[in-house]
């Protein structure tokens, strides 16, 4: 009896890594799909913009803002999604990365980009982790961004990446005194397509976080995170 329960746990565990094998395939091949339609919508109503701008009235110029607004965000939705079910897919390979190196080219990235901003970036040198060099860049990416936009309305914001040792192990984390979240709604905080902000309020598609849990998992990792509202948080994560 225990051999025949056995079986069957094993082929119930076969059947759904194959369902989940195809829709993964199948999100990824839509996201793909996607990308032709959005060019089009994007490149048409430019066209209109441009060159029939003053056949429109007022509220007409404004639907064709809408519309661009519209299909962008949906271009970023998708970028974003394809970028999940990469993570997903992709072969891991590990080898020494230093996210120290690779948080500070984000930072100065980002700070070239936004020169208006007053952010102090405070970084624990030549933290090495064995890694997926490119899911790593991934990680820090989607962290560090995530920190970069709630800090917005901080003068000075500031931003801090850094190690500490629980039983044992390395725990990595970034730290950032912006608007902060409500501990009550921390369910869906790495949730896709999930944001605790009002919509409207900041850019972005409310995936970063689910993107970046994914890597961590395939690393056989964990991230979680504390904050309070106007108090700022902290990402706390390791890798297997």
């Amino acid at each position: 009896v225990v051999a025949q329960d056995i079986g069957e746990i094993k082929e119930r565990t076969a059947q759904l890594e194959f369902l989940n094998r195809e829709l993964s395939s199948l999100s990824y091949s839509m996201a793909h799909s996607l990308r032709t339609p959005l060019r089009a919508l994007d490149g048409f109503s430019y066209i209109l913009m441009e060159e029939y701008n003053q056949s429109l009235d007022e509220t007409g110029r404004d639907y064709l803002k809408h519309i661009r607004d519209a299909s962008h965000q949906m271009w970023r939705v998708t970028e974003d999604l394809v970028e999940l079910l990469s993570i997903t897919n992709q072969k891991l390979v590990r080898e020494t990365v230093n996210i120290s190196e690779i948080a500070g080219d984000i930072m100065h990235s980002v700070g070239m980009a936004h020169p208006e901003r007053d952010v102090e970036f405070i970084c624990t040198p030549g933290l090495m982790v064995k890694a997926d060099a490119e899911m790593m860049q991934v990680l820090m990416g989607h962290l560090l961004e995530n920190a970069w936009k709630f800090t917005s309305g901080r003068h000075p914001a500031r931003i801090e990446l850094g190690r500490l040792e629980q039983t044992g192990m390395d725990v990595f984390f970034i730290r950032d005194n912006g608007i902060g979240f409500d501990m009550a709604f921390y369910d869906k905080l790495f949730g896709v397509f999930q944001s605790l902000h009002e919509p409207g309020r900041f850019d972005g598609t409310g995936m970063g976080l689910a993107t970046a849990q994914r890597v961590l998992q395939r690393h056989g990792g964990h991230i979680w995170a504390e904050g309070a509202v106007d108090q700022g948080a902290t990402f706390y994560f390791t890798l297997g």
